[in-house]
């Protein structure tokens, strides 16, 4: 659903959000999707919706927009203004996020291995991205 959103904020288009919306369906009844939402519904997820507080529900709403639905926008507006090639690059600072926000937020310790990871993952994306060499 944030892909459909997300290609309509943007482009405006909506024979490109249909097309993405049917491929969506596709992937949801075969991908991934299935295999966390089928487990949830027979481990009772709709019997404790009565009981979910407006703290859930908030933590829901918070997750589902800033973490999906303004996430897809900006990344589409990065595609738009950058061209795909060169937006799919940054996807790998997704992990390196993920490290420094675990250590900076939680605590955890940044460990050798992380640090050398992360050290790959951001020469990668500067070689992927700088500028090409004129002779």
């Amino acid at each position: 659903m944030c892909r459909i959103l997300g290609i309509l904020l943007v482009t405006g288009k909506t024979h490109d959000a249909v097309s993405v919306s049917g491929g969506s369906g596709v992937l949801f009844v075969c991908g991934r999707d299935r295999d966390a939402f089928f487990p949830a519904v027979f481990s009772g997820l709709f019997q404790a919706l009565p009981g979910y507080t407006p703290a859930h529900w908030g933590g829901l709403f918070y997750l589902g927009f800033f973490g999906t639905v303004l996430g897809f926008f900006w990344y589409y507006q990065g595609i738009q203004a950058i061209g795909p090639t060169r937006a799919g690059v940054f996807i790998n600072f997704v992990p390196v996020s993920a490290v420094v926000l675990s250590f900076v937020i939680l605590g955890e310790p940044i460990t050798p291995a992380l640090a050398v990871g992360a050290v790959l993952v951001l020469s990668g994306v500067y070689l992927t991205t700088r500028p090409a060499r004129t002779s």
